[in-house]
């Protein structure tokens, strides 16, 4: 009887650390889910724009092009963009990974990173935009922004498509 409670207990010890990345996994998608539904409403993509781009650090304009470029949802964007700049890899690098066919939890496995703090960047990016909160964004040109911005003009590196630098081997141009 002893055996099998201790064999129960260790069985759910194993298990959980599974069982919170799934979680963890669902709950991205649903954020990212989330903030795709905010871009299609009135005035949406500016504000999760913004707020994407608050999020990660990576200009207005970037996104722009990355979203042309790899025809990825908002949520996407966020969650490539904070893989790359949590893992030192390149925007690219993350969408290479992504196109191979992994999931992001298997590439946030792969490179060593738990889903947590992504998920927390989903959710504060999901909340900005619900509730209307509109920084300047990290791009002082965007035509999605209207007003005078405070970004530097300086791409923070998260992409090698012609903007700025790429973090690690490969990144940049």
């Amino acid at each position: 009887m002893k055996t099998s409670t201790c064999l129960i207990a260790l069985c759910s010890l194993a298990l959980s650390p599974a069982v919170l990345q799934a979680h963890e996994q669902d709950d991205l998608d649903q954020a990212a889910v989330t903030l795709n539904s905010h871009a299609a409403t009135n005035h949406g993509t500016r504000h999760v724009l913004t707020a994407i781009s608050e999020e990660t650090g990576v200009p207005i304009r970037t996104l722009e092009s990355q979203r042309a470029a790899t025809r990825y949802g908002y949520g996407e964007l966020l969650i490539a963009n904070a893989l790359a700049g949590a893992s030192n890899r390149s925007f690219d690098q993350i969408v290479a990974l992504r196109s191979s066919g992994e999931g992001w939890g298997r590439i946030a496995k792969d490179l060593g990173l738990k889903l947590g703090p992504i998920v927390s960047k989903a959710h504060r990016a999901d909340e900005a935009t619900l509730h209307g909160k509109r920084g300047k964004g990290h791009d002082d040109d965007s035509e999605l922004d209207n007003g005078p911005g405070h970004g530097n003009g300086i791409d923070h590196g998260h992409g090698n498509m012609g903007h700025g630098h790429g973090h690690g081997p490969g990144g940049g141009s």
